[in-house]
């Protein structure tokens, strides 16, 4: 790879493809009429999913069976992407199977049919959910698999034990099986691996939900592990865990000559575990156990000579080398999982051609079933097909599939969506008409349900959501616990402009059937979603919520339906050395550095280490958890080695799994195999601030990087010795030299091949950059305005507000709105306020403080973060020590300028939002406590290192520590206060997009229209090299995160398309014209004397330059003396 290699690379969202999808990978739809304009950007991810009645006794394994979670895509408002998934129910009539229906009169005979007169639990989940019989409907589900796998069980030990049954026990435990005649190689306890007994829902109870109002958690519900029934009771309930670990027990405590028995448990923990989603622990399990297709795992090998009398074939179930050959696709290797249900097929043709030369009543009954299997294998593929986005090969084997069984109505509708999702709506249409015909021929209830389910689904393309809400309301007429219809019923209500009622439909379903609705995470997930459009009160609601659904939720629910963002600032580190030839003196570098980091990320530490020949690779993470569920620790490291580390938050502009919250998603996609590729794309659309450490375990290669605007810190060292080593760091260290660290270019992603390093003596030849193709902003609008076009009423008016000037103020107002929304939802609700602001009481703040009123409780406090440093030259420096300065006095040594307009815009705060409790935090700096802590400072704003860098740092520093004064409420003390809002919203990015700086009048006094466009493109291109890497070690020092809504893509790319006389006007005078639109979008906040506010500079405000310009001769962009 050449140094110059790049990569197309869209950065951002409103250019990244349409993903393809199963209602709407067709050609884009026009934006809907009327109704839809209120439908705001956050419904991108609302989920149109489809269930069976009653899954919480036959949950379809949604992760599994990619069909019914392909994604769709809905048009909204303006022509925008809203992005709604969409699910079509072809899962359960492909891959998933479900229920025989007695009044099919189909002759088809599944696998169910097995045992149903000895197996009670079977047959309580067959009458459950009903759907047609056919190859379609072999059921491949987990739940179902290990119920029949325990009754298997039961009747082999009721037959060894003269028709009694029992769990062994300790005091049972006597092995009798002798030499070649027993398994013992599968029962030794040396093949099982601990399992995490964590639960999620237990950690979101206790971070969510007070003591007085938490229900407590028992999944295994008092069951008795002696009870015959116990595993099937166990699976039910959903206590996956207590599962595996009674399996595990029975295969240690079973004699070994009990070989069939052993391996049906062996089959049980291993579903227990993929329930869980252990995939790594089953896959491990797994391979100690050997091939499975093994000769003396025959009942004709030698080694079992005598023992089961005249059986053929393998010990081994078949849905067990079903499962062993999709643990590798569960792990993301689909090529491998392909290969091995290939195999599979083969076998199945092997006993078909065999059955089919017999005659006997025995043989036609193998031979169906090993049809029935072949058929159910082939549809597995299709998944695999389609989650590989290879659309006519899935259909192609789909219409194989329909030749064997033309007359199945389930795997005729699963075709038809299969075209749906491919954008054959033609094609779909001409086979649902078939499966009507084939419904009315056979009158049964689901045959019409399910022509009406079709016809629903072609409203939704169609975008009539009139005609679809009709169709669903006959559906639910006749069947009113059909989750599928009451869930599509919502999304349609939604577009209809009736929110209120999609949520009123949602809770009352969850209400109504908590044990199926109320852990249907799909149905959850787009409650959750409706809950944010009511920003004020969803995190309330869905606390509510958790509550209710942990009363029945099992412990491989996954609580991520909440969508409980996980948001995580951290500070990360790495380090490359070769051992062999490393000089020690680095040690305590690496030593501070943790220090530092650790500052960082106080909630949680985590650290791991990779060995290569000499090389070792030193991953350390520490994690400041601000949302979610828990903490999550960090490095993550993935089942083949992947590790992550990253430090940032995601607020939009990427595609999220189905149920999965934002920063999860996007660790599944970087973590799962051969997807680099994909997580090029993936990061590059990421709206938010981020840095990333992404080591490839399978390549070798380290990945790295920032955001585009450069919002998290990260630092790198290249090695300029053999015996030097390579870091990348959050923070630096005064421990090393003063050129040793410099930031990582915030200009795309970097790769460091590890492999190269051992035939290059280069470092810089290992490491290719692959910078951004298409950033979210390249050049902004260079249109020369003329006087024509906007009305002007002379240099000392107010602006007018002609028509193209409104439509830019309601557009902008909504994009600075929404982007202000995205970052302070969801964040826990704590004793203390969660929100502050950087607060100068300029325009900036000001805009910031209104509307993060709008999106927070009314009841709950926002801080307001105001600075004020002494000034050196007005007191006598030699005697301030020791003098007693009266309290008036003090006051006016920090009554700087920013405390003034401080105090008026919490004034004029207060008088647009009187109920809201806003706490005006004086932090007043004296010259003693700012020298005390300008080291500390110093390094950790390294390597910025002027003397401005210095001023803004500690104003920074100082502000979002946050201790200081409020005014007592009757105005005649000041009270000690400290802010613990670990957020902290900051207005950079206003000036350089709105040319707000001082020299934007310069360039147009000297230069006009053409050189004020030149500059402001200048301070675009550059904002990621100036000041936001800085800004972000600073406040990260004291564990908080520093939020910046004026730099959300959106909104970026929208004031970059906008006409320069649209954003700012020089020929208005200081504070007027700078920044015109956000002054006319302030004045629609009620913010009229911010609104006339000029720009002034923190440390001018602060007067933390008076700190820190040592005489008047030096100049901001002079280099400290460390």
């Amino acid at each position: 790879m050449s140094d110059n290699a790049s990569l197309s690379l869209p950065v951002s969202p409103s250019t990244s493809p349409p993903p393809q999808s199963l209602i709407h990978a067709i050609q884009p739809l026009p934006p809907p009429p009327g109704p839809l304009s209120p439908i705001r950007d956050d419904h991108k991810q609302l989920q149109v999913a489809e269930f069976l009645k009653d899954e919480s006794l036959l949950e379809l394994e949604q992760k599994e069976e990619k069909i019914a979670n392909a994604d769709g895509q809905i048009f909204g408002r303006m022509g925008e992407k809203s992005h709604l998934r969409t699910t079509s129910n072809i899962s359960q009539l492909v891959d998933l199977t479900s229920r025989r229906n007695s009044e099919s009169g189909n002759g088809n005979q599944s696998l169910l049919d097995r045992d149903h007169d000895q197996n009670p639990a079977v047959n309580q989940l067959s009458s459950d959910v009903q759907t047609n019989v056919g190859i379609a409907q072999e059921n491949s589900s987990i739940e179902f698999t290990a119920i029949e796998t325990t009754s298997n069980i039961k009747k082999k030990r009721r037959s060894q034990n003269g028709g009694r049954y029992m769990n062994l026990k300790v005091s049972d435990f006597e092995r009798t099986g002798s030499g070649m005649q027993g398994l013992f190689e599968w029962t030794s306890p040396s093949l099982f691996t601990e399992i995490p007994q964590a639960d999620q829902f237990t950690g979101i109870l206790e971070k969510y939900i007070p003591p007085e109002s938490r229900p407590q958690r028992d999944t295994s519900k008092g069951i008795d592990t002696d009870d015959e029934d116990a595993l099937e009771k166990l699976i039910i309930n959903n206590s996956w865990k207590a599962v595996a670990n009674l399996a595990k027990d029975q295969i240690i405590l079973s004699d070994p000559s009990e070989v069939e028995l052993i391996i049906e448990f062996w089959h049980v923990r291993l579903l227990a575990l993929t329930k869980l989603k252990h995939y790594k622990l089953a896959m491990t399990e797994l391979t100690k156990l050997g091939d499975l297709q093994r000769a003396e795992l025959n009942y004709e090998h030698p080694r079992w000579q005598g023992m089961f009398d005249e059986k053929k074939g393998s010990m081994v179930p078949f849905e067990m080398r079903v499962l062993a050959a999709r643990l590798t696709g569960y792990q993301g290797n689909i090529c491998d999982a392909i290969d091995g249900i290939f195999r599979l097929i083969f076998d199945c043709r092997k006993m078909v051609k065999e059955f089919s030369t017999l005659d006997t009543d025995e043989a036609k009954r193998e031979l169906q079933t090993w049809q029935l299997r072949e058929g159910r294998l082939m549809l597995i593929v299709v998944n695999y097909l389609l989650e590989l986005k290879d659309y006519p090969a899935a259909i192609s084997l789909m219409e194989k599939c329909l030749q064997s069984f033309p007359d199945d109505i389930n795997l005729l509708t699963g075709l038809a969506r299969l075209h749906l999702q491919s954008g054959n709506i033609v094609s779909a249409e001409e086979l649902f008409n078939n499966v009507e015909i084939l419904a009315k021929s056979s009158g049964s209830d689901s045959s019409n349900e399910l022509v009406l389910m079709n016809s629903a689904f072609i409203a939704i393309v169609k975008r009539d959501w009139n005609a679809a809400k009709k169709i669903l309301n006959q559906i639910l007429a006749k069947n009113p616990e059909n989750l599928v219809a009451a869930n599509n019923h919502a999304v349609c209500e939604l577009y209809l402009s009736n929110s209120d009622e999609a949520v009123k439909l949602l809770e009352d379903l969850v209400n109504r059937h908590p044990k199926s609705a109320g852990v249907c995470e799909p149905l959850l997930f787009n409650l959750c979603i409706l809950y944010e459009l009511r920003s004020d009160t969803s995190l309330q609601r869905k606390e509510r919520l958790i509550a209710e659904v942990a009363k029945w939720a099992g412990d491989q629910f996954s609580v991520e339906c909440f969508k409980l963002a996980v948001s995580l600032m951290c500070g990360i580190a790495f380090r490359l050395i070769n051992q062999n030839d490393y000089d020690q003196s680095y040690s305590n570098i690496w030593v501070h550095l943790n220090k530092q980091n650790q500052r960082r990320g106080p909630d949680a530490h985590g650290q791991h280490t990779i060995s290569i020949v000499s090389l070792r690779l030193d991953f350390v993470a520490y994690v400041l958890h601000l949302r979610g569920s828990n903490v999550t620790s960090q490095p993550i490291v993935d089942d083949l080695g992947n590790v992550l580390q990253w430090n940032g938050e995601i607020f939009d502009g990427i595609e999220v799994q189905p149920f999965a919250n934002d920063t999860m998603s996007l660790c599944a996609t970087l973590l799962s195999r051969n997807s680099i590729d994909n997580a090029l794309g993936v990061l590059s659309n990421v709206e938010g601030p981020f840095a990333i450490i992404y080591w490839n375990d399978s390549t070798r290669q380290l990945w790295f990087g920032r955001d585009y605007f450069g919002r998290r810190s990260l630092l790198w060292h290249k090695p300029t010795s053999t015996d030097d080593q390579f870091m990348l760091t959050s923070v630096g260290t005064n421990f090393a030299p003063n050129d040793f660290f410099t930031e990582v270019p915030a200009d795309g992603l970097y790769c460091l091949d590890v492999n190269s390093l051992f035939s290059t003596d280069s470092f810089s030849s290992a490491v290719t950059h692959y910078p951004w193709s298409n950033p979210p902003i390249s050049t902004i609008n260079n249109y020369i305005p003329t006087t024509s076009d906007y009305p002007h009423n002379g240099a000392d008016a107010i602006p007018e507000i002609y028509p193209q000037m409104q439509q830019a103020i309601d557009r902008f107002l909504e994009l600075l709105s929404d982007s202000v929304r995205l970052r302070v939802i969801n964040i826990p609700h704590t004793v203390s306020p969660r929100v502050a602001v950087l607060f100068s009481g300029g325009i900036d703040c000001m805009c910031l403080a209104a509307l993060a009123d709008t999106y927070l409780p009314e009841n709950e406090p926002i801080d307001l973060l105001n600075v004020g440093f002494e000034n050196p030259r007005s007191v006598d420096a030699e005697g301030r020590k020791s003098r007693k300065v009266s309290e008036e006095k003090e006051k006016d040594i920090f009554k700087v300028p920013d405390r003034i307009s401080g105090r008026q815009g919490v004034e004029e705060l207060r008088r647009i939002s009187p109920k809201r409790k806003w706490n005006f935090i004086e932090v007043d700096v004296s010259y003693e406590e700012s020298c005390a802590h300008k080291e500390e400072i110093m390094e950790l704003m390294h390597p910025s290192d002027t003397i401005m860098d210095l001023s803004i740092a500690m104003a920074f520093w100082f502000a979002s520590r946050g201790k200081g004064h409020l005014v007592s409420e009757d105005g005649t003390r000041m009270i000690d206060y400290e802010s613990k809002a670990r957020v902290i919203l900051i207005g950079i990015g206003a000036d350089e997009l709105l040319g707000g700086y001082s020299r934007h009048r310069e360039a147009f006094k000297h230069g006009g229209w053409a050189r004020l466009i030149s500059e402001i493109q200048l301070d675009i291109n550059r904002i990621s090299t100036r000041n936001l890497g800085r800004d972000d070690r600073i406040i990260s020092s004291h564990g908080k995160e520093s939020r910046c809504p004026y730099l959300s893509f959106q909104l970026v790319t929208y004031l970059s398309s906008l006409p320069i006389h649209l954003k700012t006007d020089p020929h208005f005078p200081r504070g007027v014209g700078e920044k015109l639109l956000l002054r006319h979008a302030a004045r629609r906040l009620g913010l009229f004397n911010a609104s006339m506010l000029w720009k002034r500079a923190i440390q001018f405000g602060a007067k933390t330059a008076k700190m820190t310009y040592e005489s008047r001769g030096e100049r901001g962009n002079m280099k400290l003396v460390r």
